[in-house]
Formats: structure tokens, C-alpha cells, sequence
């Protein structure tokens, strides 16, 4: 009787341990059929005629449907997940950075894991990484990829309707190591001190969840962070991005800028730096809530111009236009009012932006210099005329996502085709690294600011 029962429960345990085992099988690797990545191609192609303002400005319509049927004849035989979205992608190329096709929920989630990686520096003779012993080798591949290759697909991927031209290997390695979906380890081939081939393994680290101190997290995974420094009046606030992901997130995001500016009000700060370097953009009304802090009068301002397109899918994400049908366009321009509230910040201002701050990020510094005496320091980021306002959209059956703008704005300033263009240049190696008071400082003061 004890036997029988014993067996059960361990055959029903190792059903539920197959069950989930199977359940947790990497998205990444699930197998689509020809047919239907054939109709995800049309899926994609159909919604962004529908949906984007002018979604053919580096191809004609004509050979943007040629492109993706060449796509489709070239996928003659299953593929996974992961070789379907390494062909699909290549697309994201011919259209605006918010238009962009990118993995499944479930890829990302899963992709729970992080490299610590060395420092690295080119030079006319290649590519060099420096470990602890800041001994400088060279590195000739990773993952079995050698740095021509790196450089070749990378370059072959460089988005071509906002163009950016200041990049450095880090970037180059990070748009690799993320497209092919190397995880756990990567292997360096490099020349050691004997002049002769030797690896290096470096293997990914798990964060660590449970940190609860924002102050500890990593600076890609916080929303935002507050040092000062109350003998020298000068703080930096570091905010990491204008969308958090969490409910929480959300609703304590103005609760916390709010918190900041009750700090940098109390203990007297008279020059703040913002840190925007890894900021990617989010919500225009979190960035507007942000630029009452630092608007001083009670001038109406005019922010931006804004064409929106109508589409069904537009409608049920973003809300209806009135009187406007679909395939239809409404332009309106943002009159801003800035809130009387108590504790603005009066001080010196110093935007610190790099070359992947975006979106909503280069709004703000771009309002910021019209608008204030702030000075911008670090990289040109974002234009300033950009598609935006995207709507998300899931492949129906690979589940990758689609983002597509479905709206053209014109920010305040001057240069509407360039970047918001600093006015004390200074190169941002990797935008992950935490800026420091004192190396905030000494971005202020490498060209005299």
C-alpha cells in the first residue's frame, strides 16, 4: 500500500518537473512553420502601411515590399524564433527607431542575465580589452566571430533614417551579443603575452533581485538615483527612463521626482547635473511633469508640433481623434503651462545626455536649452524631428513585437535634422557606468564650462 502510493506520488512528481520543464523551454528556440512566418512578414508589412505617418523614407513602397519579399523567399524551411527575428529585424534599418520589430515578451523575459565586461579600446592596429592588471590584449573574436565580422554586422544593421555616427566597440559588441542571442558565456580569442591565440570565458551573472535599495541596483535595471554632495551645493540626478515598466513604477514615478526636488531644495543644492545618458525615452507627460521644476515664470510655452496619423490600431491604444477617419492626419502643437509649485530648482542646471539617450530624454534637453539656462554636456543624442507616439503591435504568431510610430513632432530649437548637440562635448564610454559627482564635475570642466 506504502509502495503504491510512494510510486504514484513520485511518477506525479515528475510529471509536473517534465510539465514545467517543457512549459519553460526557451522561447527562443520554439520552432515556426514557413506559413506562418510568411504571415508575419505580411502582418508586419500591411500594419505599417496602415499605421505609420511615412514609413517610406529610405525605400520607395516598392522596394521596401521587395525587401520583405525577399525576406520570405529565403525562408524556404522552419527556422526558431531566435533565426526567424535575426532575418526579420534587418528590416528595422530602413525605418525610425521607434518603428522597430523586437522580441516576444517571453524572449525577453527569459534573457535574465548579464556580462561584466573589460574595457575596450581601438586603435589603427584593432581592437584591445584590459583586465585587473590593465595589461592591454588583442582581441581578434568572440563567440567564434571575429571583430571584421562584429564590425561588418553591425554597420550592415546602423539605422538609416536617424543616423548616428558616434558609436564605439561596447556598442557594437552589446547590438551582437543581443541580435544572436549569446548568453551565459562569451568566449574572447585573443593574442596573450607570448604572441600566441589564448580564450577567456566570460560567463554571465544573474541580478540580484532582491536588492530593494535603488541606490544598489544596477543602473540600467533603477529608475532613477539622487547623490549630492551638500559642502559643494552640486548633485546629480540620474534618471534612468521616462516609461517605467512596473504598475509601482508608474504611479511613484512623480511621487519621486517630487521627493528629489524636496531633497535638492532642503540641503541647498546649487548646481545640479542630470544624468540622461542611458535614458531611453517613455511618456511626453512624465517628461513635461519633470520640466515644471526648473520653468520658473508662468508663461505659456509651445513645446513641440505634433502630426498624428489615425489608424484602428492607434485608436485602441493611444485614443480616438475626433473627426478623424483612418489614413487621416491631425496636427496640433503643445501649449505648456508650467505648475506654481514650491520647490523648483533655481540653481545651475547641466544636462549629461550620450548618443542612445532618446525620445522623451532629448526633449527634455532640448526644452531645457531653449528654455532655461541649462547647458547640455556629453554626445549629440536623438533629433529633433522624429516619428514617435508608437503603438505596440505582436506578431500573430512568432509573438514578436512591433512598434510603430503614429506620429511625426517637431521639438522647440533650432536644427530640427541634427541632435540635440552639447554644448561641452565629452565622450560617454558606456552609458551603464554611474556618473559621479566628482566625474560630473570634471565633465563640466574639460572644455572650460
Amino acid at each position: 500500500m506504502i509502495n503504491t502510493f510512494l510510486k504514484k506520488t513520485i511518477s506525479f512528481c515528475v510529471f509536473i518537473m517534465l510539465f514545467y520543464t517543457v512549459g519553460y523551454t526557451q522561447d527562443k528556440d520554439k520552432i515556426l512553420s514557413v506559413k506562418d512566418m510568411h504571415a508575419d512578414i505580411d502582418f508586419y508589412l500591411s500594419s505599417l502601411q496602415d499605421v505609420h505617418p511615412n514609413p517610406f523614407t529610405v525605400l520607395t513602397t516598392e522596394e521596401f515590399k521587395t525587401k520583405t519579399d525577399s525576406i520570405k523567399n529565403t525562408i524556404t524551411q522552419p527556422l526558431s524564433k531566435k533565426e526567424f527575428y535575426l532575418i526579420i529585424s534587418s528590416m528595422n534599418k530602413y525605418t525610425d527607431l521607434h518603428t522597430r520589430i523586437v522580441p516576444s515578451k517571453k524572449m525577453v523575459k527569459q534573457k535574465d542575465s548579464y556580462f561584466q565586461l573589460p574595457v575596450f579600446t581601438r586603435t589603427e592596429d584593432g581592437v584591445f580589452f584590459s583586465l585587473k592588471n590593465s595589461v592591454k590584449y588583442q582581441l581578434t573574436a568572440i563567440n567564434g566571430m571575429d571583430i571584421q565580422a562584429i564590425d561588418s554586422f553591425f554597420l550592415s544593421r546602423r539605422n538609416l533614417v536617424e543616423v548616428n555616427n558616434t558609436y564605439n566597440f561596447l556598442d557594437e559588441l552589446n547590438y551582437c551579443k543581443n541580435h544572436y542571442f549569446w548568453e551565459g558565456r562569451l568566449v574572447f580569442s585573443y593574442i596573450n603575452d607570448n604572441n600566441q591565440q589564448d580564450t577567456l570565458t566570460i560567463y554571465s551573472v544573474k541580478p540580484d533581485k532582491k536588492k530593494s535599495d535603488k541606490a544598489q541596483q544596477a543602473k540600467g535595471e533603477r529608475i532613477c538615483n539622487l547623490i549630492y554632495d551638500s559642502v559643494q551645493s552640486t548633485a546629480v540626478f540620474e534618471l534612468n527612463t521616462f516609461l517605467p515598466q512596473t504598475f509601482k513604477g508608474k504611479m511613484n514615478f512623480t511621487k519621486n521626482v517630487n521627493s528629489v526636488f524636496d531633497t535638492l531644495k532642503a540641503k541647498k543644492i546649487k548646481r545640479l547635473y542630470i544624468d540622461l545618458t542611458c535614458n531611453g525615452g517613455g511618456l511626453i507627460a512624465f517628461e513635461e511633469f519633470l520640466l515644471n521644476y526648473f520653468i520658473t515664470d508662468n508663461r505659456s510655452l509651445v513645446l513641440w508640433d505634433l502630426t498624428w496619423k489615425q489608424s484602428p490600431q492607434r485608436r485602441k491604444q493611444r485614443g480616438n481623434i475626433a473627426f478623424v477617419a483612418d489614413g487621416n492626419f491631425y496636427q496640433q502643437s503643445r501649449q505648456f503651462n508650467p505648475s506654481d509649485i514650491s520647490n523648483k530648482f533655481t540653481g545651475e542646471v547641466y544636462v549629461i545626455q550620450s548618443r542612445s539617450s532618446f525620445s522623451a530624454a532629448s526633449t527634455l534637453a532640448s526644452q531645457l536649452r531653449k528654455f532655461t539656462s541649462a547647458k547640455i554636456i556629453g554626445e549629440e543624442c536623438q533629433i529633433k524631428a522624429v516619428y514617435t507616439d508608437p503603438v505596440v503591435l505582436e506578431f500573430p504568431h512568432s509573438k514578436l513585437r512591433f512598434s510603430c510610430a503614429t506620429g511625426f513632432i517637431k521639438n522647440v530649437g533650432g536644427a530640427k535634422t541634427r541632435g540635440v548637440i552639447p554644448d561641452i562635448p565629452y565622450n560617454i564610454y558606456n552609458i551603464y557606468d554611474p556618473v559621479s559627482i566628482q566625474e560630473a564635475e570634471k565633465m563640466r570642466m574639460s572644455h572650460g564650462g
